[in-house]
């Protein structure tokens, strides 16, 4: 996984990441319900980012440990949650062994950034880290929509904020024997009339079916409860059915 493309731009991640208050507060009392159902007291979120889960856990009162690769996203997170009760750790999901949670949760499609070899390792990997019947929570691109992406270059973000003006410019290629979806982005970002920040980034994402995951599961030592394919309907009011259909949201639970 290439690092590059968040450290460049970790502080201002949450800008176009994490933009619309409303939709990250569907998208955690999603996984708030989630965790509940199955009495969760413990959570591991080994790919935390800038801490749009592991706060709104920790605010709830679930006993949250905090992982991600970046450090300058972890660092972010420290900041966020001053006066929260998270511990914190940089490191590589496939390796983690931080103890025993009642629940692994990984979110906004960080796991799409590994190879299938890297993700199988990530899963069984994350059952080490579970309890018993411990719960799996991510969510990752459905192979089956991607065709329908547009593939000329375009605007997905331009508006302002206080003083701030944000655009982002994206392209997106995907290879369907593969399975791969290229994503390519320039972000602008402009305080005032000061001068403006542009970053260029791309990247890999693989994408999976819902029988691939189901495959890859069974092999990592799980029962599933459910996969998803309309994951991002189950977090936003999203009326666009492409956008619905965008993500397998993936519940799983260890076997002993």
């Amino acid at each position: 996984m290439d690092l590059g493309i968040y450290t460049e731009s970790a502080d201002i991640y949450d800008d176009f990441e994490l933009r619309g208050k409303s939709t990250s507060d569907r998208t955690n009392q999603k996984i708030i319900n989630i965790l509940e159902k199955y009495s969760v007291k413990s959570v591991l979120d080994m790919s935390c980012g800038t801490g749009a889960q592991a706060i709104a856990l920790a605010r709830k009162g679930f006993d949250v440990t905090a992982s991600d690769l970046s450090r300058e996203m972890i660092e972010i997170t420290k900041i966020k949650s001053k006066g929260l009760a998270i511990q914190f750790n940089v490191g590589d999901m496939q390796y983690l062994d931080l103890g025993n949670f009642d629940a692994v949760i990984s979110m906004f499609n960080s796991v799409g950034h590994l190879t299938k070899e890297q993700l199988l390792k990530t899963l069984v990997n994350a059952k080490r880290n579970l309890n018993k019947n411990g719960l799996l929570i991510f969510d990752i691109f459905n192979k089956d929509v991607m065709p329908l992406l547009p593939r000329h270059k375009f605007i997905d973000q331009a508006r302002e904020e206080g003083n701030k003006f944000l655009i982002r410019f994206t392209q997106f290629d995907f290879n369907r024997p593969e399975g791969v979806l290229n994503t390519k982005q320039t972000l602008l970002v402009q305080k005032g009339i000061g001068k403006t920040k542009t970053i260029n980034r791309e990247y890999d994402l693989l994408t999976y079916k819902r029988k691939e995951l189901k495959l890859m599961l069974g092999d990592a030592g799980y029962h599933i409860v459910d996969i998803s394919d309309h994951g991002l309907a189950d977090f936003a009011d999203l009326d666009n059915p492409l956008v619905n259909m965008l993500m397998h949201l993936v519940v799983a639970v260890k076997l002993d």
